[in-house]
């Protein structure tokens, strides 16, 4: 068994990733084709910045010619490799102009990757270099790798008192072929078991790709990935029960540019649970959103079927379909169902304590969102901190107004708690890819509204409508402390600021905001709670949300909610007009509801113990797997058919009294999955036996022929009978093999 397949990418030399599998090459190198060779500047025109604002104080800071700030720390949130060296992306106008600048790239840092869904370069550079990349040709913006967030957890969220791992009966699980119950086989659960028995189906014939940080790059597990197929936990060469096919490892995460948690591994292992016979494919999420596309592409072809994902990047747009969700829909059009994890962003108010006075025990308050910038002036503190972020004395700005109508404020108030040792808050505003018009600060202070904290400020104007603030937490969790935020607009930019629509999003696990708000009624057009951004957002995708595999009627509290809002049409990869949608679309999500809390042999703790998997992570495997055996037992189903099914037979949730007073769409969709509803909903109707016609008696003409006209036509008939039934024969199995007659096109070599 190997952790690299011949499809694998490689550094070259020069450090940069070539495709060497004829299949992805061949698939990838299409799409680079059809990029558009539009050479414009971004919306910010000709003098807007290509460095992003952080990467500029960094690269000042590099140079010795920043000036010094007590609360600001322009490495807080990035990634730096052994070398001291940043990780950032290199967006180009277009690919001729992107492979132009490529050997001067690699003479000023170490290439990572030349992405085709998007003309870019992933690499590392010394930040006294950022300049000098910045000032290359057909360059339109550098912008760090600030990662994303995965959906798993090791914390099991609200359950109901009482639950113990014997409610989970009827599940599956055989120590001498699997270590690890499959309690998602549960009749209370996913009823996966009783699906696989009455259709004698495993998933065989049908490949599950996963997304996710890494799957073989956690330094010193628990369990290795060997340990864990020759225990029966995933297939492969030494796999006790026959499953000898091994998983196949398109592109592992690496660090600095990926999380090395291994999640991916655990994902796979809950999908061979559920379908041990489907074959396995991975792929890390990568580092940007044009990573991201392109290994997507890559695992359907490698022949994903089906594809799960728990990764979202943090600058995805908000308002309209991003270069992943391009992606996903070219792939869903091509035969591949896709599902992404809702995430765990989800909070919801908790009761007042002697310390701590909180007004809104109950209720949502995941993100706050207003439906325009509504301008005030700034307190002097605000001023002074978003000057020194920008390293201008003169610096003018305005301040969002978060108070209600006739009693403006400046600040949000937030009672957080903070498990790392970072937070990440960030800002989106409604303005879009290749369109942005304004550029806009997060700023984090202490209660008091005037000590800022140790952070980092970030924004990505004019490449992206998106601000992230890094900071340190004042307490640790179980701690919590209360915080100001302001949201600076910035004046005098090459552009006209706008005032758009705004939302800004806690980007905290299990239930991280405890209170938000100061008492006061929130202003005209503010909307407080949704919690689901990114790519998961998207039509094409199959959202998923959570409930405990102990508790499965219980929706987890962390669990992602909608809805989500687009307003304009999706973004391209290179330089074009944006296109405003008529009429904005109000998307409920999540889809449908799946179980997480799943045993796995290492995850998510790095010590022995026992391993409950939770988080939305788990809940989205968990369906692909169901995914998988539907597609076994009705291998010629669309992905919108298998989606309907899923769907349509899902076993509505009770409200969620105690956590939301009601369950609603946005919560948890059309349900939990029902395995063996989906599958009986996809058994064809038997045909019916059709009456048998009576043959017509000779008349007399024919016995006084011998060879009449009758004769004839029955000569013919039979043949045309013949090969109408062979006709529809073909038809039906070109149809049972219309995805991977495709796929061998592609140069697949067959499952």
């Amino acid at each position: 068994m190997s952790d690299r397949i011949s499809a694998m990418p490689r550094v070259t030399t020069r450090g940069v990733r070539a495709i060497t599998a004829g299949a992805a090459l061949c698939a990838l190198l299409t799409l680079g084709a059809g990029i558009s060779t539009a050479t414009a500047r971004p919306s910010g025109g000709e003098d807007a910045p290509v460095l992003t604002q952080g990467l500029s104080l960094l690269a000042a800071e590099a140079s010795g010619t920043a000036a010094p700030s007590s609360a600001i720390d322009p490495q807080l949130g990035l990634r730096f490799d052994d070398s001291g060296r940043v990780a950032v992306e290199a967006v180009f106008s277009d690919a001729a102009s992107r492979d132009a600048a490529t050997d001067a790239a690699a003479q000023l840092g170490e290439i990572r990757t030349l992405t085709l869904s998007q003309p870019t370069i992933v690499l590392a550079v010394d930040p006294e270099q950022l300049d000098a990349l910045a000032a290359l040709p057909g360059i339109i913006s550098v912008q760090p790798i600030g990662g994303g967030r995965v959906a798993g957890s090791g914390l099991a969220g609200v359950t109901a008192s009482g639950i113990t791992d014997a409610t989970a009966s009827g599940i599956s699980g055989d120590p001498s072929c699997n270590p690890l119950d499959v309690e998602a086989d549960a009749p209370a659960a996913l009823d996966s078991a009783a699906a696989r028995a009455a259709f004698g189906v495993d998933g065989t014939g049908v490949t599950v790709g996963i997304i996710s940080d890494s799957f073989h790059a956690l330094a010193n597990p628990y369990r290795t990935w060997a340990d864990d197929v020759a225990a029966g936990a995933l297939p492969g060469s030494t796999n006790p029960c026959g499953y000898l096919t091994d998983v196949v490892v398109y592109e592992d995460g690496a660090a600095p540019y990926t999380g090395t948690t291994d999640e991916g591994r655990a994902m796979a292992q809950l999908v061979h649970g559920v379908a041990p016979g489907a074959k396995l494919v991975f792929a890390t999420g990568g580092a940007s959103q044009a990573e991201y596309a392109d290994n997507i592409r890559a695992l359907q072809s490698l022949g994903a079927d089906v594809i799960v994902d728990d990764l979202v990047i943090f600058d995805e747009p908000n308002y309209q379909e991003g270069i992943i969700g391009a992606a996903i829909r070219e792939v869903t059009a091509e035969g591949t169902l896709y599902l992404s994890a809702a995430q765990n962003q989800t909070s919801f108010g908790q009761p007042s304590t002697a310390e701590h006075t909180r007004y809104n025990e109950g209720q949502i308050i995941s993100s706050w969102a207003t439906d325009a910038y509504r301008p005030m002036a700034c307190p002097d503190a605000v001023t002074t901190l978003a000057r020194e972020a920008a390293q201008d004395d003169t610096l003018q700005v305005d301040c969002q107004d978060f108070g209600a109508a006739g009693s403006p404020n400046p600040l949000l108030q937030a009672e957080l708690s903070v498990a790392t040792p970072a937070a990440t808050v960030t800002a989106h505003w409604a303005e879009p890819v290749w369109g942005v018009e304004t550029s806009m600060l997060l700023l984090t202070f202490e209660q008091d509204g005037t000590t800022a904290v140790e952070q980092n400020p970030t924004n990505e104007f004019p490449a992206n409508a998106f601000s992230r603030n890094e900071f340190v937490p004042l307490d640790a969790a179980p701690e919590s402390s209360t915080y100001q935020f302001a949201l600076v607009r910035i004046l005098g930019t090459a552009t006209t600021p706008g005032t758009p629509g705004v939302k800004i999003q806690f980007e905290l696990d299990d239930n991280g905001v405890f209170s938000l708000g100061d008492g006061s009624p929130w202003g005209p057009g503010v909307t407080v709670g949704p919690s689901i951004s990114g790519h998961p957002g998207d039509e094409t995708v199959l959202t998923l949300g959570a409930a405990s595999v102990l508790s499965p009627d219980r929706i987890e509290a962390f669990s992602g909610v909608g809805p989500v809002e687009y307003l304009f049409e999706p973004a391209t990869a290179t330089q074009s007009t944006p296109v405003v949608i008529p009429d904005p679309v109000e998307r409920a999500k999540p889809d449908v509801t799946s179980v997480d809390g799943s045993l796995t042999t290492f995850f998510p703790n790095g010590a022995a113990g026992s391993f409950r998997f939770y988080g939305t992570s788990a809940a989205t495997p968990n369906a692909g797997a169901v995914a998988a055996l539907a597609l076994e037992h009705a291998p010629g189903t669309t992905p919108a058919e298998l989606r309907d099914a899923l769907l349509g037979t899902a076993t509505a949730m009770p409200a969620q009294a105690g956590d939301w007073g009601v369950s609603t769409p946005y919560i948890t969709g059309t349900g939990r999955i029902d395995a063996l509803a989906a599958l009986q909903a996809l058994t064809p109707e038997p045909a019916p036996t059709p009456a048998p016609t009576p043959s017509p008696s000779p008349g007399p003409a024919l016995a006084a022929t011998g060879s009449g006209s009758t004769g004839a036509s029955l000569g013919v008939a039979v043949p045309v009978a013949v090969l109408l039934l062979a006709a529809g024969s073909t038809a039906l199995v070109l149809r049972g093999r219309r995805r991977a007659t495709h796929l061998t096109d592609r140069g697949e070599l067959g499952r």
